[in-house]
């Protein structure tokens, strides 16, 4: 009879007392009187109508139930605060929900206008011969939007690590002012790789305080431009508008937005380069220089000027290339290219013909200066040119083809000038144009 009456109580009055604990007061209470009702029914199921036959059985049943209320009450009265927040956190109120939802909302929106924003800017600019001075007016934009950033400024780490080049210099006429590119906040965070966020409170470490006061000018925010696990540049902002809700996450957002845009651009300006820029001479691919002359082309006839397009031939390349010395023709090529680029006008057009000849597009030029342009080229490239006495002498040869007064296409005046190359290969002369010109002797490379 006390087996059949304790060996149920045990569980269950340890069962009322943790979960007593649990529910607090005062639902403990309620808890240990359900607890007391099943441990009677209980019970009564196992003994059946027994139960009631002894007085005994009866008071130790109405006993242990007491307890088990008891029980109840108690642990739920002891429960520390602690425990009831740990089972039931507070709600959100339906304010704080919806204030919440708004402004996931808002930011989800931004990023999607601002994505959309890039898309439409990279179309328009990613053909530009500088896109960067546009695209430091665009980081601009996007973290003014965003963050509420103002005196924003973009800086490029060139390649020696120790100097930063702006990338846009608004109407300065001195050109780009480099910085130093180990001071200050600056410093700091291409240093570090950790961007920077003044919020009004010294940093704990001594040092970042003191670049921060020893700067030229305030910066409020900072952070750096990464491409792989390279440091290639950092953009900062005077001031960081705080009331618009600009947490640490959102500004990290922006300044990783920041970072997809700069290489996204860094990759399709050399994924440009690569097909438009031949990579021994340094000079435009054929494609590339036909589009250019092209454009240059049609300028010139719009404004009423001459132009004249030359052939330069390095006579005896294929050899020293037959031969096998192939890193030797690379570089006679790359510094044939250099020559030509130090001699040329910014708007004049070159660019490489094939392995062994040049296209140049000169502008604004009548025949006397023209050729007199394509004689001093020749002196230059035979004073770079690499001579092998067993395999045979590199000579240079120029055809030169001038537009007149008839505006011919640009591909007639190619075939003429490499008409007019092959003409001064045949007459043994360094230069042969359709102007009725003096022409000079071919000379060898030495």
């Amino acid at each position: 009879m006390t087996l059949t009456l304790l060996l149920p109580w045990f569980p269950i009055i340890l069962a009322t007392a943790v979960g007593g604990r649990l529910v607090g007061h005062p639902r403990g209470l309620g808890l240990g009187i359900l607890c007391a009702l099943f441990w009677t029914v209980l019970v009564q199921a196992s003994m059946g109508t027994e139960l009631w036959d002894s007085g005994w059985t009866v008071a130790t049943m109405v006993a242990g139930s007491v307890a088990i209320a008891t029980m109840g009450l108690w642990t739920s009265c002891t429960a520390s605060p602690d425990d009831s927040k740990k089972t039931a956190p507070p709600a959100q109120s339906p304010r704080d929900a919806t204030e919440i939802g708004a402004k996931d909302h808002d930011v989800s929106t931004l990023l999607g206008a601002t994505i959309d924003r890039f898309d439409d800017w990279l179309a328009e600019h990613v053909d530009d011969v500088d896109p960067w001075p546009a695209f430091d007016g665009f980081i601009r934009s996007v973290l003014f939007k965003s963050c509420g950033a103002t005196h924003v400024k973009s800086f490029r780490l060139l390649g020696d690590g120790q100097q930063l080049e702006p990338l846009h210099t608004g109407d300065s006429l001195a050109g780009k002012e480099c910085i130093p590119a180990r001071l200050g906040i600056k410093g700091h965070v291409l240093t570090s790789g950790r961007p920077y966020l003044f919020c009004g409170v010294p940093y704990d470490d001594p040092t970042v305080s003191e670049f921060a006061a020893n700067g030229r000018e305030p910066i409020a925010w900072s952070f750096p431009i990464r491409i792989g696990e390279k440091r290639c540049g950092i953009v900062s902002a005077g001031h960081v508008d705080m009331s618009m809700h600009n947490t640490r996450s959102r500004l990290s957002g922006a300044e990783q937005l920041v970072n997809l845009f700069w290489r996204t651009l860094h990759y399709g300006v050399h994924s440009k380069t690569a097909t438009e820029i031949d990579a021994v001479t340094g000079l435009r691919t054929r494609s590339a220089f036909l589009t250019a002359s092209e454009r240059a082309l049609r300028q010139s006839y719009k404004d009423g000027e001459p132009v004249a397009v030359a052939v330069l031939d390095l006579e005896g390349l294929r050899a020293i290339n037959d031969s096998g010395r192939w890193e030797s023709a690379d570089e006679l090529m790359r510094s044939v290219g250099d020559a030509v680029l130090a001699k040329l006008r910014a708007d004049d057009v070159v660019g490489r013909f094939d392995g062994s000849r040049l296209l140049l597009m000169l502008r604004r030029v009548d025949p006397e200066l023209a050729t007199l342009i394509i004689n001093q080229l020749a002196v230059r490239i035979r004073a770079q040119c690499s001579v092998d006495r067993e395999r045979g002498t590199v000579r240079v040869r120029c055809g030169l083809a001038g537009s007149g007064s008839d505006m011919p296409e640009l591909r007639a005046l190619i075939t003429r000038a490499v008409h007019q190359c092959r003409r001064a290969r045949r007459d043994d002369v360094v230069l042969a144009s359709d102007w009725n010109t003096p022409e000079s002797v071919g000379v060898a490379c030495s």
